[in-house]
C-alpha cells in the first residue's frame, strides 16, 4: 500500500512475501517511482529489509516510538496518570468524547473523514488510508459532531 504526496511516494510497511520476492517488489517499487521522478518512502519498516534500503542508497532515520498498552491493565488513577486524569475531566465536562471504530464502519464515515483534521504529529496533508480504526474525537456541545480523527498503524 502506498500514497503518493508531492514527490514523495510514500510505502506503509515492508513489501510481503517470501525474501527474494520482496526483495524484488521493493526494487521494482523504488524503479518505478524513479521512472515517475519521484522520491521512495518505506515507512514503518522492521529491520529484515533495511540492507535493501541502504542498497538503494536510501538513508534510515527512526520516527517516534512504539508503544503497548494492557487496556485491562490500564488507569487514569495514582500520581503519575493526575496529568491524563485532568485532561480527562475537563473534556467531560466540555463534552468530548472518543470511540474507536471497527474498520467495517469507515467507509461509510469517509465523507465526514475527508472533511476534519487528521490528528497527528505530521504537518503536511493526511495520509489516506489506515490499518485499523479511526479515533474520532466530538466536538463540545455539538455531540455525534466530528472534530478530529486519527488512525492506527
Amino acid at each position: 500500500m502506498y500514497g503518493i504526496e508531492g514527490r514523495s511516494w510514500i510505502a506503509l510497511g515492508d513489501p510481503v512475501g517470501p525474501p527474494k520476492v520482496a526483495r524484488e517488489l521493493a526494487w521494482k517499487y523504488w524503479e518505478l517511482v524513479q521512472q515517475h521522478g519521484g522520491q521512495p518512502i518505506f515507512y514503518e519498516v522492521g529491520t529484515t529489509m533495511l540492507h535493501v534500503y541502504l542498497d538503494m542508497g536510501m538513508t534510515l532515520f527512526k520516527l517516534g516510538e512504539e508503544a503497548s498498552v494492557l487496556l485491562a491493565e490500564f488507569s487514569l488513577e495514582g500520581k503519575k496518570r493526575s496529568d491524563l486524569r485532568y485532561i480527562h475531566r475537563r473534556l467531560e465536562k466540555e463534552g468530548c468524547s472518543f470511540e474507536v471504530l471497527p474498520a467495517s464502519l469507515i467507509p461509510d464515515l469517509l465523507p465526514e473523514l475527508n472533511r476534519v483534521p487528521v490528528l497527528c504529529s505530521w504537518n503536511g496533508p493526511p495520509f489516506r488510508y489506515g490499518k485499523q480504526a479511526f479515533f474520532p474525537t466530538l466536538e463540545p456541545n455539538r455531540l455525534s459532531r466530528l472534530q478530529a480523527w486519527r488512525t492506527f498503524l
